[in-house]
């Protein structure tokens, strides 16, 4: 596909979406620990969805977050239900974390041992959904499931904050390719702290390319719009731009509108939930909650969400026109539906779609010159208001581009090449 627009599945309240919106989104990414609590549910519901509407899917290695810290575990730091039966599932070494053992670090398992995680990893995913299918089919019922194997599979990895990590998920890597009968699809967590040394940037191009990778995830650990610089996205750009070489197809974990525009820089993909994660960071506490604030609106022309007043207030005062594909008949409707968490759910999935198709059938610069556009027209609009939100992330991704644009002539040529062939 030219753009893979994926879906992040991980709650029980995600199911509407997942099921009902599968013209909005090209593939699903499931974290192991809830495939390990629905199990059931969970693969009867994804075999529905590849047979009915042909929908792919990954699993993320829920082993990932067993690096560090508690956030897989209970207030008496007893291991949360899903993750003890993902644990389970994936046998020694990680059953050393139902003792005494806090965390699971590679580094500091024998090779016999690091072997072992690595190759649980990978089984768990070419054949947890195959094999929990046939379970739960008649006794005497034959089924085919050659098509329930996920697209690719995620190797375990570890966030990376310098260069002997790097070379850790290198080694993983590695092995889970000689392992693996499935094509091997990495992500490589970085910290922003990495993501700005030009030498690591390098490093992780040089990765992709000795290992000869036909796709990459890319996870910028809190690359937050409220946070991220003009160099932050000069840089991340750059690091798209380098894996991207020779036909690789990088493709964000999390990502907001600007990773749509990298598709002009050679990102071919990224990913959200239903409502949330347009970012993310690594969690190490004890976290649990209700998800976030529900009542809020992803107010387009901004690339942002905000409360429903303020979203109608600012769309009537700069003239925004209603979303053609939704239930608002006018921007006054908002007050009704805002109370409507699967209309706020399904508004996001579609305009994320409709980011998608903006991409395929523009030229950068209008899209550049629209982000200028709403950052004249809503800033002072939203500034105006008692929030905390702002749009100064619309001048910084436009700014970010801009940068790079003029510092890398050449290479910028060269992927808008790449960008428009795929768009004819």
């Amino acid at each position: 596909m030219k753009f893979e627009n994926s879906l992040q599945y991980v709650t029980f309240a995600d199911r509407t979406q997942v099921e009902n919106r599968t013209d909005d989104y090209d593939s699903l990414i499931l974290p192991s620990h809830l495939l390990s609590g629905g199990k059931k549910a969970v693969t009867a519901l994804l075999k529905n969805l590849i047979e009915d509407d042909g929908v792919e899917y990954y699993i993320d290695p829920t082993a990932s977050q067993f690096r560090r810290g508690r956030n897989f575990r209970n207030a008496d730091d007893s291991l949360k239900a899903w993750h003890s039966k993902l644990v389970a599932e994936l046998g020694y070494p990680f059953t050393l974390l139902q003792g005494d053992e806090k965390n699971i670090i590679y580094q500091e398992l024998d090779r016999t041992d690091r072997i072992g995680a690595i190759e649980s990893v990978c089984d768990f995913q070419q054949s947890f959904v195959a094999n929990s299918v046939e379970e739960n089919v008649g006794k005497y019922e034959i089924i085919d499931t050659s098509n329930l194997y996920p697209r690719a599979i995620i190797p375990w990895y570890t966030k990376v904050h310098n260069y002997e990590e790097l070379a850790i998920n290198k080694e993983i890597i590695s092995h889970s390719i000689d392992y693996c009968d499935l094509p091997v699809k990495p992500c490589i967590h970085i910290t922003m702290e990495f993501l700005r040394d030009a030498n690591a940037r390098n490093a992780i191009s040089e990765l992709v390319k000795e290992f000869e990778l036909a796709e990459v995830f890319l996870w910028i650990d809190d690359f937050d719009k409220t946070e991220a610089n003009v160099t932050d996205y000069f840089n991340a750009i750059d690091l798209v731009a380098k894996v991207s070489t020779g036909g690789v197809r990088p493709h964000f974990l999390f990502g907001n509108y600007f990773s749509n525009l990298l598709f002009f820089f050679g990102l071919r993909g990224t990913s959200y939930g239903t409502y949330f994660r347009e970012s993310s960071a690594e969690k190490t506490e004890n976290y649990s909650g209700g998800g976030g604030n529900l009542q809020r609106f992803y107010f387009d022309p901004v690339k942002d969400f905000l409360s429903i007043p303020d979203a109608i207030d600012i769309a009537k005062e700069g003239g925004a026109d209603t979303p053609t594909f939704s239930q608002l008949t006018s921007w006054d409707d908002l007050y009704r539906l805002g109370e409507d968490h699967d209309f706020l759910k399904n508004h996001f999935i579609k305009t994320k779609k409709g980011h998608k198709e903006l991409i395929l059938s523009n030229e950068l610069e209008p899209l550049l010159e629209e982000l200028n556009e709403c950052y004249d027209t809503y800033d002072n609009l939203l500034s105006k208001r008692k929030t905390n939100k702002n749009v100064s992330h619309l001048k910084k991704w436009r700014d970010g581009i801009q940068l790079f644009i003029k510092n890398h002539p050449d290479v910028f040529e060269e992927k808008m090449e790449e960008a428009i062939q795929l768009q004819t």
